[in-house]
């Protein structure tokens, strides 16, 4: 069992969908429709095969800025799967880039996320050099 919830400040919005898989995230989506809708997702169940199914992401794909799964960067359990990675990219039919891992990007390289969110503006990837530099504790 996990949580599926929705953040709201000021003009910004996350869906963080758990360990929802497809039946759930389908469920949601009759039920409460554009309420899902976010600027940033963080994928279900560490992008596992069932989870962040079709229909979910064929109804959010074009509110979505940034998607983040949370998953190992050795691949630990076959997380995320390469069904998700795929479904992702022909849906969304967005850049790689697009989509973010806790420990690396999608194209492989290391990657530590740092959003900034101003409840006006919405929300930005911050590069983690930056925060490096003013000498911010990010580990």
């Amino acid at each position: 069992t996990s949580i599926v919830m929705k953040l709201h400040y000021g003009q910004f919005t996350m869906l963080f969908t758990g360990d929802a898989e497809a039946p759930v995230e389908d469920h949601l989506q009759q039920k409460h429709g554009s309420a899902l809708k976010a600027d940033v997702l963080k994928v279900g169940h560490h992008g596992s095969k069932g989870s962040t199914g079709e229909e979910l992401i064929r109804y959010i794909k074009d509110d979505i800025q940034y998607a983040f799964v949370s998953a190992d960067v050795n691949r630990r359990y076959n997380l995320p799967s390469e069904y998700f990675e795929q479904r992702w990219k022909l849906l969304t039919k967005k850049n790689a880039s697009d989509l973010y891992y806790t420990e690396y990007k999608f194209d492989g390289s290391k990657q530590d996320l740092f959003f900034t969110v101003d409840k006006d503006r919405g929300c930005e990837l911050v590069d983690p050099a930056i925060i490096s530099f003013f000498g911010a504790n990010h580990r």
